[in-house]
């Protein structure tokens, strides 16, 4: 029914989907990143999992995720790859400056 719904929308519309839900992106996010490591993927992880511990909230339920939101502004989840040697990083902040700055950041991490 939500499908119907939504085409019933497009079609009636001179846009676009993507125009049609870009007001509702309200924050700058990085996309998925992939980099090929040397360094094996769950060492990688470990390491940010010992960095973020203490200053933001740090679970494991789909690699490692990092919650800084309420107090920072930003969110970030690293996970391997079951296939090849890839770490992913998905990355969210409030502004673009906050998200580049962390990505950044992680990527310097993952990239080491």
């Amino acid at each position: 029914m939500a499908t119907y719904a939504l085409c019933n929308i497009v079609s009636a519309s001179d846009k676009s989907l993507s125009e049609l839900i870009a007001p509702l992106r309200k924050y700058s996010q990085s996309g998925e990143i992939n980099t090929k490591t040397v360094t094996p993927p769950a060492e990688i992880l470990a390491k940010i999992k010992s960095l973020y511990a203490g200053k933001a909230k740090v679970f494991e339920l789909d690699g490692v995720s990092v919650d800084a939101w309420e107090t920072e502004g930003w969110w970030a989840n690293v996970r391997m790859s079951n296939t090849e040697p890839l770490v992913r990083l998905n990355l969210e902040g409030k502004t673009t400056a906050i998200m580049e700055n962390k990505r950044d950041e992680f990527l310097a991490v993952i990239r080491a």
